[in-house]
């Protein structure tokens, strides 16, 4: 488990360049502050494992930088995340016995919940719900 959670670290980074991006000029309307939250359960994994994952998630995350979009621009760059996340668990997670759920959810800086985004990772496969 220790090896995956090294390489997921890698991989997130990578994942974390390509979604993230520098707004030149901001679009008229309605601009605000966004951020992404991260839960992490499942997997026949313990808490610490668990933890482990979802502080790595966060970690990556955190470089995603949502400040200062509109709605539709936050979505954008969101689901653009999730599409990454889903690619780069596409063929599953070794050392799990149930499937794990990895919940995104993205939130104006006020906590208000725009969207939530749910990728089941199992040992072969993932799938976005």
């Amino acid at each position: 488990m220790k090896k995956f959670v090294q390489y997921f670290v890698l991989s997130m980074a990578m994942v974390a360049g390509i979604v993230s991006c520098n707004k030149e000029e901001p679009v008229e309307g309605n601009i605000t502050d966004y951020y992404i939250e991260c839960s992490v359960k499942g997997g026949g994994l313990n808490s610490q494992e668990l933890y482990e994952i979802q502080t790595d998630l966060n970690y990556i995350i955190q470089d995603v930088v949502l400040e200062g979009y509109n709605r539709d621009e936050a979505i954008y760059i969101f689901d653009g995340l999730v599409t990454e996340l889903k690619g780069e668990f596409g063929y599953g997670m070794d050392g799990i016995t149930e499937p794990l759920k990895i919940t995104l959810t993205l939130k104006t800086i006020n906590g208000k919940k725009i969207k939530a985004s749910t990728l089941t990772v199992t040992k072969d496969s993932c799938k976005l719900s």
